[in-house]
């Protein structure tokens, strides 16, 4: 008896995947409509036989309104609204003001947008290309600071030090340092034979540097110990 029962279940849950994917495909033929009608009300009638009663509710029975709508609004794919709901969920969560979130949806999406574009474009744009801005700092802008309304953020060590490395790494006063880095520790990076050991972070090799440069009378700047000391964690 159990194994009838299992092999009835395991009937169900076969014509049932080979109706979802009839159901899903991108081409249906017209005469194969009629046989799944007759194929979906046997479905329904094979699980109330077999399955507890427990297991139905209103939305068994919308498997004979899938093929139904078929026959009357054409392939599913054309129609389904999947990908909208997936869409909703990421403009959801670009909401910062409940009361507008229209507002708040709109402004997210446009950031996004143009942070794609200077990530993606602006690296290949050719250095000798005429440009709409120079680099050159506006004396209407010197010493200026933003300021507004604010709420400060506490960062974590682990955020402190990935900011300051990544300003370290774009900062050329930093190069010479950058350099000595790379040639230092490049030979332990590729040894594999031997019991690899902890190389020391960016920010920590600097500090140590910057400490011997100073002891040893080296030409430090002041812009060079400002960011080997790292940023604030209080942003």
């Amino acid at each position: 008896m159990d194994g009838c029962l299992t092999q009835a279940i395991r009937d169900i849950i076969y014509r049932l995947g080979s109706l979802a994917r009839w159901i899903s495909s991108k081409e249906i033929r017209l005469n194969e409509i009629p046989q799944r009608k007759r194929e979906v009300y046997e479905l329904v009638c094979l699980m109330e036989k077999e399955l507890p009663i427990s297991f139905f509710d209103i939305q068994v029975h919308l498997l004979v309104h899938l093929v139904e709508e078929i026959e009357l609004a054409g392939v599913v794919n054309t129609r389904w609204m999947f990908w909208v709901e997936r869409f909703m969920c990421v403009l959801k969560r670009f909401v910062r003001q409940r009361a507008r979130p229209e507002g708040s949806m709109a402004e997210g999406w446009l950031h996004q947008e143009c942070m794609y574009y200077l990530s993606e474009y602006l690296p290949q744009a050719h250095e000798e290309a005429p440009l709409n801005w120079t680099h050159d700092e506006s004396s209407t802008m010197t010493e200026e600071v933003l300021c507004g309304k604010g709420s400060p953020i506490r960062l974590s060590h682990e955020e402190q030090e990935n900011l300051t490395t990544f300003i370290i790494n774009n900062s050329e006063c930093m190069t010479t340092f950058l350099e000595e880095y790379k040639v230092t520790y490049s030979n332990d990076a590729r040894g594999r034979g031997r019991k690899a050991r902890r190389l020391p972070s960016l920010l920590e090799w600097i500090q140590e540097r910057i400490k011997q440069a100073q002891q040893n009378e080296e030409e430090v700047t002041r812009e060079q110990l400002e960011l080997s000391i790292g940023c604030d964690r209080v942003v």
